[in-house]
């Protein structure tokens, strides 16, 4: 579909008003039939936009919507949170449910009421919600620790023992794709490409491996199922999802997507944790800032990696690169080698830390 810019539909405008006989003449910027034309050719112009990516749009989603196949929207994550209080008291002390903590810019809300008993300084363990989906919300153990709700006194202060999980990003377009092409492969269900498309399509999955055993692993299992919940690891309840959609329970809704006499064991990939060293070139710019970009940066490329995809060192020195106030990158290593990390088809890569080293130019 061809669109039509602001200065074409002036012109034409102005050609079809001299061709018609209107008998005007002040065609100058300003003039009152100019004006007129100026205002109606911006909605116009507007118009043709939205027609033409509306038209674009619907061209994509056309092969999904005969399939039903929908967009993965993405998950929160959830925490364990511990409360605590400045000593132990002869009364309990309650936290509500919807109490607000963060690690300082991620927020979260707890989904039942805290207690601190008597005698005691900490709570039970409580689950608190991300406000936000997405990956960034996995945080690490021991930093969720800011109290953002307004509570009793003595309540001073909030931690979470264990890493956070279950927070999923919303599906690239990029994502997407690879999973329709993956079940278009897979439509008779029971092959490689329809048991990854049927299992990438439960929330909260965010990538799949497949690994084939001759003869069988165990004596008993005909292949593998890797599942990664965005965290690199597996929680147990996604686990069952995955094992009840590929074994089935015979009924129309769910026939499941094994071969009959194949045998499925479905677990979390091996995480390879990954250590960089790097050295950064940097000009004008605080050196501080350039540490938490680079970080940053390396948790987001490396965490991102879904399972047997490999760590590659050109991928990083782009993305370090592309860090506003670096003017060079050198020295990278992964887990002290100069080589591109090779990840197996059972493993995925997730960051373990990193030693920058700066120079100022």
């Amino acid at each position: 579909m061809d669109t039509k810019n602001y200065k074409t539909l002036i012109e034409e405008m102005k050609a079809s008003a001299i061709a018609g006989g209107s008998g005007l003449t002040d065609f100058n910027e300003g003039s009152v039939i100019m004006t007129i034309f100026e205002s109606v050719a911006r909605p116009i112009e507007q118009g043709y936009i939205d027609t033409r990516n509306g038209y674009a749009n619907n061209l994509r989603a056309i092969p999904y919507s005969i399939f039903d196949f929908q967009q993965k929207v993405g998950q929160k994550a959830s925490v364990s949170v511990v409360f605590t209080r400045n000593s132990a008291a002869s009364f309990i002390s309650i936290i509500p449910s919807g109490t607000r903590v963060s690690n300082g810019s991620l927020f979260f809300t707890t989904t039942e009421t805290a207690n601190i008993q008597v005698g005691e300084i900490e709570s039970n363990s409580v689950e608190a919600i991300a406000e936000n989906i997405g990956l960034e919300y996995n945080v690490a153990a021991n930093t969720v620790t800011t109290l953002e709700s307004t509570l009793s006194a003595e309540i001073v202060g909030v931690n979470n023992p264990y890493k956070a999980t279950g927070g999923t990003d919303a599906e690239t377009q990029t994502q997407m794709l690879r999973r329709f092409k993956n079940m278009i492969n897979g439509l008779q269900g029971s092959n490689k490409y329809g048991i990854t498309a049927g299992v990438l399509g439960i929330e909260g999955v965010r990538s799949v491996s497949i690994e084939e055993h001759f003869p069988p692993k165990s004596n008993i299992y005909n292949f593998t199922v890797y599942v990664d919940d965005g965290t690199g690891r597996l929680t147990e309840d996604l686990k069952n999802k995955c094992v009840d959609l590929i074994n089935g329970d015979d009924t129309e809704s769910n026939p499941g997507l094994r071969a009959a006499g194949i045998n499925v064991d479905v677990q979390a990939a091996a995480i390879v944790s990954i250590e960089v060293a790097v050295t950064a070139t940097i000009y004008r710019v605080e050196a501080a800032r350039i540490q938490n970009d680079i970080t940053t940066k390396l948790q987001q490329y490396i965490n991102g990696l879904g399972i047997h995809e490999n760590v590659v060192l050109s991928s990083i020195v782009v993305l370090l690169k592309q860090i506003n106030g670096i003017t060079d990158i050198s020295g990278l290593t992964l887990n002290e080698s100069t080589e591109n990390i090779s990840i197996g088809i059972n493993q995925i890569a997730r960051f373990e830390n990193v030693t920058i080293t700066i120079i100022n130019q």
